[in-house]
């Protein structure tokens, strides 16, 4: 095995390993060194050291998984010292060093860079009328206390509907905005498909917004009667230099950030989100034509939501 011929390079100049030596119990040592620090980096790059007290329960367990390596490998290597060459010996201990020693290079800035995002809809967007949504004392519950909302419904004056909200985390980034595929089940809606697209912008960097766009469904009942309401939910993600529809591809910008550039970062989550209408009302739109009215109402959207705050990419 590939393991087997590595240790064996660091641990024997010649021939094979001794008899009376488990070569199982290095591999062992070995792992969970490797292993403690991949979590201590891992670790670092996901949360903020920020002096929180999140930060200082993350000082001790990496102080602790730090003497936790160092005294198991050092009884290890105690053990067999009589047979290690001490080339290779040094080597070994210059790399475990080396690894260790790359965490200060890990900025330590406490800097909290602001997104791109304007907290205010107009009231009025091309043909559309917009009036404030409330938020339901069930969000502010469960999103952190500093997470902002900005939320309005828009109506064309011929029957159709769009809700446009702006979800903008505090410094609990973790606790202040979520994916809706998290809360939507938990309100009654079954996502039933969901697909990445572009929406053409023209103000945007690159010429189109890239979004999540989720079909939902859930039951309603109206006298006596059981039927099928269908609504397209499209939503992204507004950072300090990103605009991402991907929720994991947020959470990578912002450990590549803390580990590269030394920043934390708030993110806002845009969603537009319509009813098929087509059976439920007269002259309803189908689900081509609900489409189609909350892609042109993202590009009129986006433009007066999006700022150029930061040093960032264009957006």
């Amino acid at each position: 095995m590939t393991i087997d011929r590595l240790l064996n390079w660091f641990l024997y100049p010649v021939g094979t390993p001794p008899a009376d030596l488990d070569l199982r119990s290095f591999q062992h040592v070995f792992t969970r060194l490797s292993v403690s620090i991949g979590a201590v980096m891992l670790g670092i790059g996901m949360f903020p050291w920020d002096g929180t007290m999140l930060s200082k329960i993350l000082t001790v367990v990496f102080a602790l998984i730090v003497l936790d390596a160092v005294i198991v490998s050092g009884l290890f290597l105690a053990s067999v010292s009589t047979r290690l060459p001490v080339a290779r010996l040094l080597v070994l201990a210059v790399i475990l060093a080396g690894g260790m020693s790359a965490v200060a290079l890990v900025p330590r800035k406490t800097d909290l860079q602001p997104c791109r995002v304007r907290m205010e809809l107009p009231e009025f967007i091309g043909g559309w009328s917009g009036k404030d949504a409330a938020v339901s004392p069930a969000e502010h519950a469960l999103l952190a206390s500093d997470t902002q909302f900005c939320r309005k419904v828009y109506s064309d004056g011929l029957g159709d509907s769009v809700l446009v909200s702006i979800v903008l985390s505090g410094h609990d980034l973790d606790n202040s905005i979520h994916r809706p595929e998290r809360c939507l089940p938990a309100q009654g809606w079954n996502v039933e498909d969901s697909r990445r697209l572009s929406v053409p912008v023209p103000e945007s960097a690159g010429g189109a917004v890239p979004v999540t766009r989720l079909y939902d469904v859930t039951q309603k009942t109206y006298e006596g009667k059981v039927f099928n309401v269908h609504n397209l939910n499209y939503y992204w993600f507004i950072g300090y230099s990103e605009i991402t529809a991907s929720h994991i591809r947020r959470e990578y910008v912002d450990m590549r950030d803390r580990l590269l550039y030394g920043y934390n970062q708030r993110w806002a989550y845009v969603t537009v989100a319509a009813t098929i209408t087509k059976g439920l009302v007269p002259d309803g739109r189908d689900e081509a034509q609900t489409d189609a009215m909350i892609q042109d109402l993202i590009k009129q959207v986006y433009p007066k939501i999006v700022t150029n705050v930061g040093a960032g990419s264009p957006m």
